[in-house]
């Protein structure tokens, strides 16, 4: 099994871009995973246009989680047994999808296996990606009885 993070466009913020290679590798010390930046689309179908890219990067058996505020929000560990769940599933991958700054398409959420939510604040894009690894590492830390989660 392996963790794909997908979102559009590139992480700009220097600070940002290295806390998310910095829990990337630790996320990799635990399981296989990878973060593919598709181009952001342009306007004015920008989440269509989006919504195409990150589809088309998507490895087939996948089991879709896709960031949205409508989403379920889950604690720390609540979130740590879900992925210890999809770890037995049989899917090949588990994707985290992160949509653009025009949101995600309906499309997109229908054929999500699920939608979640890390906040009701509103975050930056590149804050959420952070957030959403940061997590996915707790996750793990819980699953592995690491100490990291206290």
């Amino acid at each position: 099994m392996k963790l794909c993070f997908i979102w559009p466009g590139k992480t700009r913020n220097p600070h940002i871009k290295a806390l998310i290679d910095d829990y990337q590798s630790r996320i990799s010390k635990y399981i296989k995973s990878e973060i593919i930046e598709t181009q952001a689309g342009k306007m004015p179908f920008k989440a269509k246009d989006e919504e195409k890219k990150i589809v088309a990067r998507m490895p087939s058996s996948s089991y879709i989680i896709l960031l949205d505020m409508k989403g379920k929000m889950l604690d720390s560990e609540k979130l740590a047994a879900k992925i210890e769940q999809l770890f037995t599933s049989g899917k090949d991958c588990v994707v985290f999808i992160v949509g653009g700054e025009q949101g995600s398409t309906k499309w997109l959420q229908e054929k999500s296996d699920m939608l979640l939510s890390l906040t009701q604040l509103t975050t930056t894009h590149e804050m959420a990606r952070l957030l959403l690894l940061e997590q996915v590492y707790r996750g793990l830390t819980i699953i592995n009885k690491h100490p990291y989660h206290k």
